[in-house]
């Protein structure tokens, strides 16, 4: 398996602990679809799901904000998610704290950035009135069979 993919799945397994020890349920959308390519869904599939979808990335060193990399990734989540959802690009280089994109209605707009799964936590929360709702009883053992574009 690639570098790059190795750090892609534990990318996602991270961000999934993240939001588990924050009390929402997640899980990797591979582990759900049992899909290899689950590019046509969101990489993690969360409680948060009603109103996120999220695109997770790991690594890219030589990555920037402003670099054609970066763009293709906003591109990506953006179109890949429905008009009635936020797109997340959730972002985290070696050694340093996840980075986390709302992104606007087109793929050229950062509606704003946020730096660190609490920072993430209380301005979703202001986005979406709360996040009680979408906290869930054991995150440990949350799972679901829900599949979705």
């Amino acid at each position: 398996m690639p570098n790059s993919d190795r750090k892609g799945k534990a990318g996602e397994r991270e961000l999934c602990r993240k939001l588990r020890e924050h009390g929402f349920g997640a899980i990797r959308s591979a582990q759900v679809t049992g899909a290899k390519d689950h590019s046509h869904s969101a990489d993690i599939i969360t409680s948060l799901d009603p109103i996120l979808r999220f695109e997770v990335k790991r690594g890219y060193e030589d990555t920037s904000i402003t670099s054609k990399k970066f763009d293709q990734w906003r591109h990506k989540a953006v179109n890949e998610t429905p008009r009635d959802k936020y797109p997340i690009l959730a972002w985290r280089k070696n050694r340093q704290p996840w980075v986390f994109f709302l992104l606007g209605a087109n793929e050229h707009c950062v509606a704003e950035m946020m730096v660190g799964i609490e920072a993430f936590i209380v301005n979703i929360a202001i986005h979406i009135g709360g996040t009680e709702a979408y906290k869930v009883e054991d995150p440990s053992t949350w799972k679901t069979t829900n599949t979705f574009s």
